[in-house]
């Protein structure tokens, strides 16, 4: 799918009503947050730390396409329009902290769009997943796949005491 069909895309899978309760819940969403452990959060880096983050993701981008089993496009957030940024903003593919400051910004989604890569959000990478109605099993299962290919690949930052260390207690 390309970044022109991705913008155009009018179905979200997981906006379909048809899920689990889809008459009460909308969606389901799970989020995770991880950092590299060598390299500054991205609201303390400089730009060529914050481009050795996306360089080291874009090493991984491969084995993430085998992981979630379906193709996945690399948004590179400088070389969209305001318009195009908002249009990722609305089909919640992407949060408004991604492009406030796009340079160095990269999103890789995948092509049913229920699964999306932020990196150098607030975080170096918040991995996104979504399913229609109330499911959060089958996002939780895809993050954790997704978090531990990352983690097998990179030195994540994590303390035996407070967990994953990310720049939102949330």
């Amino acid at each position: 799918m390309s970044v022109t069909e991705l913008l155009r895309a009018n179905a979200l899978d997981w906006l379909k009503a048809d899920g689990t309760d889809g008459d009460v819940v909308l969606t389901s969403r799970i989020r995770l947050a991880r950092n590299l452990r060598q390299l500054p959060f991205p609201n303390r880096a400089d730009f060529n730390q914050l481009a050795a983050v996306q360089s080291e993701l874009d090493q991984v981008l491969p084995d993430i396409r085998q992981t979630i089993g379906q193709p996945v496009e690399r948004v590179d957030m400088e070389r969209l329009t305001p318009l195009q940024r908002e249009v990722l903003i609305d089909k919640q593919l992407i949060s408004d902290n991604l492009v406030k400051n796009p340079q160095h910004r990269v999103a890789y989604i995948a092509q049913d769009c229920c699964t999306s890569i932020m990196v150098n959000e607030e975080d170096h990478l918040r991995i996104q997943c979504m399913t229609a109605g109330l499911d959060l099993d089958l996002p939780m299962r895809m993050a954790s796949r997704i978090d531990d290919l990352v983690e097998s690949k990179l030195d994540i930052a994590f303390d035996e005491k407070m967990g994953y260390l990310t720049s939102c207690p949330t």
